[in-house]
């Protein structure tokens, strides 16, 4: 905007200039000279906006002006995105374990059938799992045949059963007490403690046995080694039922699939 007055006295608007554009006053002031005002620079961007304006008689050769020096602009502040999934959300992902988000993974059930705790009964059950993500199960519940206080014994191994099911060599003793049976409408519980915690690594599979004299409850479901039950950390399968004797010899009746009535910890 260029205007004219003489100290507060009116001012006149006299031309608007946008950048690259001049006004020129003849014969400025008596002098017989043209005065040429001129553009160069606006800048409404910056903080705050200037213009670079040159005045000049009769459109004498100039030195182009020196541009205003700008800042850079700040690196914007690097942002991480959120998790889709976090700790505290009730479930327990494949990134998490009891350890490292205890409120999600801490006392995690898998259970069986649980809810029908099966019209049959045998002295062992023999099963596998497969985890879906490193887990450690720390316990089983199981149904039972009778109220008695008896034996009640759980051994544990990498990988499948069939060809290890006549002896205990191989497997490991993760249970082993004389305890209160709670028959078949309480589950019995039967916690390993820290000893017998049994680990797991992602997509491996373990199996199971439990055995007590005085029976374990169980059903007939699918076909021996089929899926029954799964959660975001196991696969649970069907298995077999061991009777008469405690290992698969001769004597012993085995009868499959049969399903483990009660819950995984």
């Amino acid at each position: 905007m260029i205007a004219t007055g003489l100290d507060y006295s009116q001012s006149y608007l006299r031309a608007t200039l946008q950048q690259g554009e001049s006004y020129r006053i003849s014969n400025y002031k008596g002098s017989g000279k043209n005065l040429v005002i001129t553009a160069q620079t606006i800048n409404i961007n910056a903080n705050p906006g200037f213009a670079v304006v040159t005045l000049n008689f009769d459109n004498a050769s100039v030195n182009p002006p020196t541009p205003r020096p700008t800042a850079p602009r700040p690196t914007p502040l690097p942002t991480t995105s959120a998790p889709t999934r976090a700790c505290g959300n009730d479930v327990c992902v494949a990134s998490e374990n009891d350890a490292t988000c205890p409120a999600d993974c801490a006392d995690v059930e898998l259970r069986t059938w649980a809810d029908n705790v099966g019209a049959r009964a045998a002295e062992g059950i023999m099963f596998t799992v497969q985890a879906k993500r490193p887990v450690a199960i720390t316990g089983i519940s199981s149904f039972t045949q009778t109220t008695n206080t008896d034996l009640i014994q759980i051994y544990t191994r990498p990988g499948g059963y069939i060809l290890n099911a006549d002896s205990e060599d191989g497997w490991r003793l993760v249970f082993d007490d004389t305890i209160q049976h709670n028959g078949n409408s309480v589950l019995t519980e039967m916690p390993f403690g820290n000893d017998g915690r049994v680990t797991i690594p992602s997509g491996s599979v373990q199996s199971f046995y439990i055995y007590s004299p005085s029976k374990l409850r169980y059903r007939e479901e699918g076909t021996e080694g089929q899926e029954i039950q799964s959660d975001e950390s196991l696969i649970f399968n069907a298995g077999r039922a061991i009777a008469v004797t405690k290992w698969d010899v001769p004597g012993s009746t085995v009868v499959s699939p049969r399903v483990l009535s009660g819950i995984l910890t």
